[in-house]
């Protein structure tokens, strides 16, 4: 990965300037869906391709992304899984490798957490940095975590580009990183394709099941699934595939848990573990204490059907303010305008949790 240090721990509304200089684009910058290599405002791309014909890749989301009549390319779309970032979102900007000059922001609109972009194309066939910054950032100065390196993609390619950590991280939160998943685009005939994702700050590792610990009926999905990764087994030893997804039996309004696995201790060095054994701290000031036995987070109507391919991402809360939730995405479905079909999957015993597109 290329090292960009992320913005200074005054970050709420905007972000500080970082790796300044004349490396910094100035005008707004999109892919020509129909020519790959170019960019839309005529400036030609880092590998040479010629000038564009001026049309914009935002808003061309979606599963079926490819079939708009351009020439087949990856389609990247990105993840605001950072409880601190600003109201109004976070963008994405790329440069290649060896170039100083940063293109974007890519997607044209914000996307504020926890929701998730529409894919959006890339031109294929070269390397790119990609780094995270405020949406409507024109300039790309702005920078969230560390740019991550994205290799060159088959036309085919899904991937998403996941911001996850906090911003201004204090005591045992992970500093923000962006990572790169890729993405499955369909299911085996009768199953589905559900990838485990843990984005919660303050957390090592924990298990994804069925039902509650509160009431006895939890029932492990996974095993141990590590900040920042996805589940790579069932709790039965079934192995996830190459992009980390697991086939599962469809399911219709799940009640869905995360737990502790037994022996997990906080990822602080403060004494905190002291009044939970084997329990950590989810945020600062100790106002969220988990143990094994106990649930992080639950919810009511988890679903997937067969032919389904879904992401679900533990997060932290709406800003930070405590608890945790569970995000749902349907990876081979239609994008919902500027974003991919997700939602927050409703608390257990509650009413609310659905997320807006």
């Amino acid at each position: 990965m290329v090292l960009l240090i992320g913005a200074s721990s005054a970050i709420l509304g905007a972000f500080s300037p970082a790796c300044g200089g004349s490396g910094t684009s100035t005008s707004r910058s999109t892919f020509d869906a129909g020519t790959p290599g170019a960019l839309a405002d005529g400036a030609a791309a880092p590998n040479g391709g010629g000038p564009a014909s001026g049309s914009s890749s935002a808003g061309d989301g979606g599963a079926d992304a490819e079939s708009d009549g351009g020439s087949p390319a990856p389609l990247v779309r990105f993840a605001d899984w950072a409880p601190d970032a600003p109201a109004a979102g976070l963008d994405v900007c790329w440069n290649a490798p060896g170039d100083s000059r940063w293109y974007g922001p890519l997607l044209g609109t914000g996307v504020p957490f926890p929701k998730v972009g529409a894919y959006t194309k890339l031109p294929g066939q070269m390397s790119y940095n990609l780094r995270v910054v405020a949406a409507g950032d024109s300039s790309c100065a702005s920078a969230a975590g560390m740019a991550i390196d994205l290799p060159a993609l088959p036309p085919d390619a899904h991937v998403t580009i996941a911001l996850m950590g906090a911003i201004s991280a204090s005591g045992n939160e992970q500093p923000a990183k962006v990572l790169r998943f890729t993405d499955d685009t369909s299911a085996p005939q009768g199953e589905a394709a559900v990838r485990f994702i843990d984005a919660l700050t303050g957390v090592m590792q924990v298990v994804f099941g069925t039902g509650t610990h509160s009431n006895f009926s939890f029932s492990a999905l996974t095993g141990n699934v590590g900040f920042g990764a996805s589940a790579t087994a069932l709790a039965d030893g079934g192995a996830a595939d190459a992009n980390g997804y697991l086939l599962l039996s469809p399911a219709t309004a799940s009640a869905l848990s995360v737990g502790v696995p037994s022996g997990q201790s906080d990822i602080s060095t403060s004494s905190s573990t002291e009044f939970v054994d084997g329990g950590f701290v989810n945020n600062p000031g100790m106002n969220n204490l988990f143990g094994p036995g106990m649930d992080v987070t639950s919810a009511s109507n988890a679903a997937w059907a067969a032919g389904d391919v879904v992401t679900i991402a533990l997060v932290d809360g709406t800003g930070g303010g405590g608890g945790a939730q569970l995000v749902q995405c349907r990876d081979n479905a239609p994008a919902q305008g500027s974003f991919s079909d997700c939602a927050v999957l409703t608390p257990a015993g509650s009413a609310t949790g659905i997320m807006a597109p």
